[in-house]
């Protein structure tokens, strides 16, 4: 609305009227001016509806991402552990087939199989049997590649006596006996511990300079 200030009084007259009504002066001459209209309101709840304003993608896209990536190293490691631990060996499994489950569970061959007399022998890398790590792991079949299968670890022992158990011999026996049962204990020229799981049968005794721990499936 424009406005205009009378030159006598000085008062504010509205943009009609060509005299002052306080002093009676004549206005025609009087510049006009323009009030500035105040910035409109917000509208009040119930109004029209007010829009926030517009966030980037980019943080729940990267969250994403990070949970993708969390979930694929889980799935990995869970397919990884699966090709660890030791190797199930069963009844009637021939030398081949005993010998592709060696290499599923992380056994690598040292060299190739040896053949004498009908008895034929893989031996694999060090490697953690029964959970320890064996010095060598031996992997044999007394007659040919088939009939009686045999896995072997053998472990460097501290102690060359065996009158006492070392901390090796008792943590062997202790995977065992957690996985088959309590053993049962022999005397002999060395004492030595046996388990029997239906058609598989196995061994752990202390020779001196090394310990002996496997496991036999007959055919």
């Amino acid at each position: 609305m424009a406005i205009r200030t009378c030159p006598e009084c000085g008062h504010e007259l509205a943009d009609r009227g060509r005299y002052c009504p306080f002093c009676g002066c004549d206005v025609r001459k009087t510049p006009r001016t323009t009030v500035p209209q105040a910035a409109p309101k917000k509208a009040e709840p119930g109004g029209e509806p007010v829009y926030a304003e517009r966030k980037s993608p980019w943080p729940a896209i990267l969250l994403l991402a990070a949970a993708l990536c969390v979930v694929a190293a889980v799935l990995g490691f869970l397919y990884s552990s699966k090709k660890g631990g030791d190797p199930r060996l069963r009844y009637g499994m021939s030398f081949e087939e005993a010998a592709v489950e060696m290499t599923r569970c992380g056994f690598v061959p040292d060299g190739d199989a040896i053949e004498n007399r009908g008895t034929v022998t893989l031996n694999y890398a060090s490697h953690t049997l029964y959970g320890e790590k064996a010095y060598i792991i031996s992997l044999e079949a007394n007659s040919g590649k088939g009939g009686e299968v045999q896995l072997m670890g053998y472990y460097p022992d501290s102690d060359p006596g065996y009158e006492h158990e070392t901390a090796l011999l008792r943590s062997l026996k202790k995977h065992m006996t957690n996985r088959y049962g309590d053993p049962v204990l022999s005397q002999g020229a060395y004492p030595w511990y046996s388990w029997q799981d239906k058609d598989v049968r196995i061994i752990l005794f202390d020779s001196g300079d090394l310990i002996l721990a496997g496991e036999q499936h007959v055919r």
